[in-house]
Formats: C-alpha cells, sequence, structure tokens
C-alpha cells in the first residue's frame, strides 16, 4: 500500500511576477516534505561508519537502504501529526 500523506511542501514560498501592467503570485511547493525527511534521513544513514549493516537476508542494497530512509520519513510525518 503506498503511503498517502506526503507531508505538504517542503519549503512552500510565494513568488510574484509583473508582465507588464499585470502583477500575480504564484505559490511554490517544491519537493515534499515527506521526500526532504527521506533525503535527510538517507544522509545520516550513509553518513555512518558502515551503512550497509542493516544485516538483512535482502542484502544490503541501495533500494534497501532508500526504502528505510522512507520508513523514518513516514515515521516522522506520523510523529508530527499526533
Amino acid at each position: 500500500m503506498a503511503y498517502k500523506n506526503n507531508g505538504g511542501p517542503a519549503f512552500p514560498a510565494v513568488a510574484t511576477f509583473e508582465d507588464g501592467l499585470k502583477s500575480f503570485n504564484n505559490q511554490i511547493h517544491g519537493m515534499s516534505l515527506r521526500d526532504w525527511f527521506a533525503g535527510m534521513a538517507l544522509q545520516g544513514i550513509l553518513a555512518s561508519p558502515n551503512p550497509h549493516s542493516f544485516g538483512t537476508e535482502r542484502g544490503n542494497t541501495p533500494k534497501l537502504v532508500s526504502e528505510i530512509a522512507y520508513i523514518y520519513a513516514e515515521t516522522m510525518i506520523d510523529e508530527r501529526e499526533k
């Protein structure tokens, strides 16, 4: 089952553009908070002295390490909503 809550935008911003006589605002969302948290978790995992020490039968592949980073991210989002 896919995780549905992406946490919203990680760095929302509003950009104002002026085009001749008109000006308008455009909200810029960028990456999701889920992706940001996963990237930060992945950075921490890979910075550890032994980033592939998860000891599973599936092997310690980049795919597995990425999946673990998203598990951390989703747990962080769930915790934020308590």
